[in-house]
């Protein structure tokens, strides 16, 4: 889409799957697990990576993350279970990418193996690529959740409003674009602009907006992690209770956001509903 002027006082950078869209779980089962199973060879294993990566993606505390991180997680994980060998190369050059400061995204990882043409490497990017095409061909049927379009709408009307994402680029702009969403929106940042929080703070340079007036919605503790990075406040969608915090948002949060009502005291209590919908992950990524 076409980057739009930043006009308004206030800016509110949402994150997109499971807060938006209701396609966490669509995209897991129907691209992300099978492609995966299909290009690590893990088809005798397909029960175990199935319920593992289902696990890291939509029910601990690392849902949310970047789609090479949650890979990398969801392979070590299950390995680790696995009494047989899985057959899978070796990680380490993968994990290297996620710890890295470089955007984690295909383009990137196109760069490193024409440089290293690590098989895990190699795996990965026709995994991620394979999914988005994937992704693709069933975007335009994953719902909207309830009170979303009247949020946006609202919300324009006073702020700015940025999509931040772990997405792909591509993908954001198409599923924004077929669910009606982008005349609401100035800005679309996916993993090509890098983390979340980076996003926050550039697009804050973009439009010159005081942090104490920029508010990060998301449904995972990453996008938590991204506000508190960024020096912003922070509202969630409670995983499972999605149309009630969005209900929540509009009539309440946003009101007080807006009047500067909206403390660390109201966003602590939502956040301690994001921490008892989600439980901890048996593994834990690499710093």
């Amino acid at each position: 889409m076409e980057r739009k002027r930043f006009s308004k006082s206030h800016l509110i950078a949402i994150d997109s799957d499971g807060c938006v869209f209701d396609g966490m779980n669509m995209k897991q089962r129907l691209a992300f697990i099978p492609t995966a199973i299909a290009e690590f060879g893990l088809e005798e294993h397909a029960e175990l990576y199935t319920k593992t990566a289902e696990e890291v993606n939509l029910f601990s505390a690392l849902r949310g993350c970047n789609r090479f991180k949650a890979l990398w997680c969801s392979l070590s994980l299950c390995k680790k279970r696995a009494n047989a060998r899985l057959g899978l190369p070796d990680l380490s050059a993968l994990e290297s990418f996620i710890t890295s400061n470089l955007p984690l995204s295909n383009a990137t990882l196109q760069t490193l193996i024409a440089n290293n043409p690590s098989p895990i490497l190699v795996k990965s990017l026709i995994w991620s690529e394979n999914t988005n095409q994937k992704v693709a061909k069933f975007s335009s049927q994953i719902p909207i959740f309830k009170d979303v379009r009247e949020s946006l709408k609202s919300a324009s009307n006073n702020s700015d409003i940025m999509v931040c994402s772990a997405a792909s680029n591509n993908t954001l702009e198409d599923e924004w674009e077929k669910a009606e969403l982008t005349p609401y929106v100035n800005f679309i940042a996916g993993q090509e602009y890098g983390p979340k929080h980076q996003q926050i703070l550039n697009v804050s340079r973009l439009g010159s907006f005081e942090k104490d007036k920029i508010l990060m919605i998301g449904d995972a503790l990453s996008d938590l992690n991204a506000a508190n990075n960024a020096g912003v406040r922070f509202y969630p969608i409670i995983p499972g209770s999605e149309e009630v915090s969005w209900t929540a948002f509009v009539h309440t949060v946003l009101p007080d956001f807006l009047k500067g009502k909206y403390s660390i005291d109201d966003q602590n209590d939502f956040v301690q509903k994001l921490n008892n919908a989600l439980q901890p992950c048996e593994i834990q990524i690499p710093s």
